[in-house]
């Protein structure tokens, strides 16, 4: 069995790069693996004998696609590709349709969460999404989405969550990070962007100061919302209680001292923050999305409230910081939840099985 994967991703070239080290675990389940992406220059990089990443430099969408296209075209002639396999969901798996259809070879779109489909992208992933091989995607959620509002055949899909591997264990509060006495600390952790709807949890704190004032709000993560947020801060008189520390490399320590994990997303699909906060035994309330109902069930692992309801999240914010037997609990099932996941063996066995059920159908 050859694949070849048609990536965006434009870390490849990083040695340290962690889906770079995916990719080699899945070539090891396969005769040949093959990935087109992007790069600082063009090269052919082999981190493993059967593993090859073609990069290609970026030069604007339009061009980038043809360029794509000719560079796949060029490895399905020399290598005899049984199955292309890509994430992205709009331009690159209308690219990967094309090709499949041209050669005869099975397709499989994997749908991590639809954050970005709308308009033309949406007019693509109906028209893709039906017609592939097979889709991969890592929650029930995603699937029902799949069957009931795009029309996806049930028997095309696998379901197969994504595997958070450990981190390298730094020591005990390696960042030094000191609590104020009798405060109870939520953290959220994840890119500072409008779709992590972090202005809510701003919102929902200030009124949880009135009843609660020890509180605070710690904000680890980089994006372009920081400065707005910030704002968000002085304008809801938080400034004492929200402490914004950026990207860090060693969130676990932020994971062990905190007292409960927030999700206020607008849109996820399998959010990894969620699986490390519940390893960690942390009480976690997100908003109705990704991996709640699978991986969070609400009262049981967590507390699931709907998206963008500050009353909502003021009330399940209030009520941790009450109930010491409830955080106790909930932190309590969500480890054993996260424990419950495939291992990363399992999941490797699951990708190649759902790429041998993709072949059977071939374009």
């Amino acid at each position: 069995m050859k694949i070849l994967n048609l990536s965006l991703d434009r870390n490849l070239a990083r040695s340290d790069s962690p889906t770079l080290k995916r990719l080699v675990a899945y070539g090891e389940l396969v005769e040949d693996y093959f990935v087109v992406a992007i790069g600082p220059k063009e090269e052919i990089i082999k981190p493993s004998p059967r593993t090859q990443i073609w990069l290609i430099k970026d030069c604007g969408k339009i061009r980038l696609w043809f360029k794509l296209k000719r560079t796949a075209k060029k490895i399905i002639e020399e290598n005899q590709i049984d199955l292309i396999t890509v994430q992205d969901t709009g331009f690159v798996a209308y690219l990967g349709f094309l090709l499949a259809k041209r050669f005869h070879l099975a397709l499989e779109v994997q749908v991590h969460g639809f954050e970005k489909s709308s308009g033309f992208r949406k007019l693509l992933l109906r028209h893709v999404l039906p017609e592939a091989s097979g889709v991969r995607v890592v929650s029930q959620r995603l699937m029902d989405y799949l069957i009931n509002m795009i029309g996806v055949r049930p028997d095309k899909i696998s379901v197969i969550p994504v595997h958070v591997a450990d981190r390298p264990k730094l020591g005990n509060n390696s960042s030094g990070l000191v609590k104020r006495q009798d405060h109870t600390v939520f953290l959220t952790v994840g890119r500072l962007v409008e779709v992590k709807n972090i202005e809510l949890q701003l919102q929902a704190l200030a009124k949880v100061k009135n009843n609660f004032p020890k509180v605070e709000l710690w904000i680890v993560g980089a994006g372009p919302l920081r400065q707005a947020l910030e704002a968000c801060v002085v304008k809801y008189n938080l400034v004492s209680e929200v402490t914004f520390y950026g990207e860090r490399s060693d969130v676990d320590s932020f994971y062990a001292e905190a007292d409960v994990f927030l999700l206020t997303s607008f849109s996820e699909g399998w959010p990894l923050v969620i699986v490390e906060a519940a390893k960690h035994g942390l009480p976690i309330v997100m908003t109705d999305v990704g991996s709640a109902g699978d991986l969070i069930i609400n009262k049981e692992s967590g507390l699931v409230v709907p998206i963008n309801d500050v009353v909502a999240l003021t009330t399940a914010m209030g009520r941790l910081i009450q109930d010491e037997e409830l955080r106790l609990t909930l932190g309590r099932n969500a480890k054993l939840a996260a424990a419950a996941l495939p291992s990363e063996a399992e999941i490797l066995g699951r990708y190649r099985q759902a790429w041998v059920k993709a072949i059977e159908h071939k374009l």
